[in-house]
């Protein structure tokens, strides 16, 4: 966790982005938040006791009371980047998106994703640009599963029909198909 927040926040500098806060996805990237974005405080010239939130979510959103209370343990401030490990359709992520959007006193500014495994939502769009046209928002990715993948085929080295079913399923569902140049079948 320590060298893969280095990893975020040499990432999130690298895109001119400039938050207050990193937000994790809940359950999903909520450790990987709460630590990006004490590391983000920490270097920032106005730290100091109560100057930055740690943020974290509630996994289930409760039913009743303030919405700080029913979304949050404690909510973002300022200018946001939602983090989330895995982004297949951008399920969660939207989820969270529309949990936190009218947060007061925040500003969702971007979304990183850990890995996007690029597969395309029902309606054909990708996840950037889902949320690029409803929301407004950017989304970046760290890495790409078609780029990871034959780095994986040689590391494992899968059956023939292994590799032909998840080939299969890039080229049907994907973003942009699987490379196969060094893959061996």
């Amino acid at each position: 966790m320590d060298v893969l927040s280095r990893h975020i926040i040499s990432f999130t500098i690298s895109k001119g982005l400039n938050p207050d806060c990193f937000y994790g996805v809940p359950e999903g990237a909520s450790k990987l938040g709460i630590i990006c974005q004490f590391k983000w405080a920490r270097q920032a010239p106005n730290f100091k006791a109560g100057s930055h939130a740690l943020p974290m979510g509630r996994g289930k959103v409760k039913e009743h009371g303030m919405l700080k209370d029913r979304v949050f343990l404690s909510e973002p401030r300022g200018r946001v980047i939602i983090l989330e490990d895995v982004t297949t359709t951008g399920g969660s992520l939207i989820d969270t998106i529309e949990a936190i959007k009218d947060t007061p006193d925040m500003q969702i500014v971007a979304a990183i994703g850990l890995t996007n495994r690029g597969e395309k939502r029902a309606d054909g769009r990708s996840v950037s640009e889902y949320i690029k046209t409803e929301y407004g928002i950017q989304y970046h990715s760290m890495s790409e599963a078609v780029d990871l993948m034959p780095h994986m085929f040689q590391k494992h080295n899968p059956s023939d029909d292994i590799k032909q079913s998840i080939i299969a399923d890039f080229n049907n569902h994907g973003e942009r198909p699987l490379a196969l140049a060094n893959i061996t079948l």
